[in-house]
């Protein structure tokens, strides 16, 4: 019983510095964002640097509005070509296909679904 209570506590212990040094490295990579990007605000504003499109790092001119468009864009396009081949494969497995299929989908499914979307991006 004892032996049970010092785990606990050592585990709670090692789970709370954890938890801590996650959230300094988070509130320390934000700290070092800021003081690197203060010299550009300095000389630009925000609505500047988001809807100009000049990109000259060696004068200072940082315009983000072509990165910002080409993810829009990439992301409307992938939206675009996926919806309909979700909406009709739902449709399909749902309705018309043989359950063996189905069992198997859904299974497939079932585990690439506890799988992170990183992990499929690399």
């Amino acid at each position: 019983m004892l032996n049970r209570i010092v785990k606990n506590k050592i585990a709670g212990g090692l789970m709370f510095t954890i938890t801590v040094a996650s959230i300094l490295l988070v509130v320390f990579i934000g700290l070092g964002l800021y003081l690197k990007s203060v010299p550009v605000f300095e000389h630009t504003s925000f609505w500047h640097l988001i809807s100009s499109s000049e990109w000259k790092p060696g004068k200072g001119e940082f315009g983000f509005l072509p990165f910002i468009a080409g993810t829009v864009l990439v992301t409307v396009i992938a939206v675009v070509l996926a919806i309909p081949i979700a909406l009709f494969t739902a449709l399909y497995l749902t309705e018309y296909s043989k359950s063996y299929i189905r069992r198997f989908v859904f299974t497939a499914l079932d585990i690439l679904a506890g799988i992170p979307s990183v992990v499929y991006g690399v």
